[in-house]
C-alpha cells in the first residue's frame, strides 16, 4: 500500500489524497456574517428567487384588476325616497347625462323587493325588465344590461314593494354604465 499523500494547491479549495481530487465546500457569509456552505447559499438564493417571482406574478395580476373595474364607468343618474303606500316611482334622466349600456340601483335606509323596471329610451321605445329581487339596505340590484349599443335614457320607472314594518323609508339611487 502506498503512503497517504495530501497536496494542497495554494488559493484553492482542492486537495489531492491518494490520487483522488477532493473539493472542500466553499464558504460564504450570510446577511448576519455567519459562514454558509455553497449548497445552503444556492438553496437560499433559489428560495429568494421563488419569492421574488411570486411577488412579481401577484403584482402583475393585481395590476390587471383595476383595469377591468375602470373599463366601466358608473354615473349617478338620480334618486327617489320610496313611499310606504306607493308601488312605483320614476327617475327622470336628462339627455346631458349621455348614453349608457347598463343600469343598476343602490338601496339605503330599508329593504325593498324590486319587481320590475321600465326603461324609456330617447327614441321613444320602452323596455320592461323583470327583476324580482329583494335588495337590502347598502346593497346593489342586479345589473340590467341594455340591448344594442349605448342607449339614451329619458326616464326609468321602477315597481317595488316595501318591506313591512321598516323603521325608515328606503332611498333608491340609479346609476348608469357608460
Amino acid at each position: 500500500m502506498l503512503p497517504e499523500k495530501e497536496f494542497k494547491l495554494s488559493k484553492s479549495n482542492v486537495s489531492i489524497k491518494n490520487n483522488h481530487i477532493l473539493r472542500k465546500p466553499t464558504r460564504q457569509l450570510n446577511h448576519l456574517g455567519r459562514k454558509v456552505s455553497k449548497e445552503k447559499s444556492t438553496v437560499n438564493t433559489m428560495k429568494s428567487l421563488k419569492i421574488i417571482a411570486l411577488i412579481l406574478v401577484a403584482g402583475t395580476l393585481a395590476s390587471f384588476a383595476p383595469l377591468e373595474k375602470s373599463s366601466h364607468q358608473w354615473i349617478f343618474l338620480g334618486q327617489r325616497k320610496v313611499q310606504y303606500i306607493g308601488d312605483h316611482d320614476e327617475i327622470l334622466v336628462t339627455g346631458r347625462s349621455g348614453t349608457f349600456t347598463g343600469l343598476k340601483m343602490h338601496v339605503t335606509g330599508a329593504a325593498i323587493h324590486l319587481a320590475n323596471v321600465k326603461i324609456h329610451y330617447g327614441n321613444g321605445s320602452v323596455q320592461t325588465v323583470a327583476v324580482n329581487h329583494r335588495v337590502s339596505p347598502g346593497r346593489w340590484s342586479p345589473v340590467l344590461d341594455l340591448p344594442g349599443n349605448k342607449r339614451l335614457i329619458k326616464k326609468v320607472i321602477f315597481h317595488y314593494k316595501t318591506v313591512p314594518n321598516a323603521p325608515r323609508k328606503a332611498v333608491v339611487k340609479l346609476y348608469g354604465r357608460r
